[in-house]
């Protein structure tokens, strides 16, 4: 108990139960929720050549060979693409050579893993009508290693 004198009204006595310290807390949440992902049939290699999904090479999509897809440019906007014939067949939902979609998140020691999309090159990862969340627990510190990982369910090559 301690008494605090309060001018000529009297004294007022308070009870000290927890003394106000700077240590941070030791518990914190981290919710992270995957809205989309925008992928491209193309891409380029370190030493800039453009090279095609695995399941495009020396085949055609259609009527349209592998030449005609556009040339990746991270700086190009993911809508430029759609204007291509090539790129907006693989793309459509319905082929079945397009990506079949899913995000791993790895935080800390978790690994979270959201449901595969069939053949999108753009999915909005809904389920339910609501957008997938992880929630985890940091650590003491709040720092925790994160990492994102776009992946392609391939079935045939037994992967996902």
């Amino acid at each position: 108990m301690k008494k605090w004198m309060v001018g000529a009204l009297g004294a007022l006595t308070m009870l000290m139960l927890l003394p106000v310290t700077s240590q941070a807390a030791t518990v914190k949440y981290l919710k992270v929720s995957v809205i989309k992902a925008q992928l491209w049939p193309v891409t380029q290699n370190k030493s800039g050549k453009t090279v095609y999904w695995d399941n495009l090479v020396g085949m055609g999509v259609g009527t349209f060979a592998v030449k005609d897809f556009p040339s990746f440019d991270p700086k190009k906007p993911y809508a430029d693409y759609a204007k291509n014939a090539a790129f907006a067949k693989i793309c459509d939902g319905k082929n079945k050579r397009s990506p079949d979609a899913f995000v791993v998140l790895k935080l800390g020691s978790k690994t979270f893993t959201t449901d595969k999309f069939n053949n999108q090159c753009a999915p909005e990862f809904k389920k339910g009508g609501s957008y997938i969340s992880f929630t985890t627990q940091l650590m003491n510190d709040g720092k925790m290693p994160f990492s994102v990982e776009v992946r392609d369910n391939d079935g045939a090559a037994g992967i996902r």
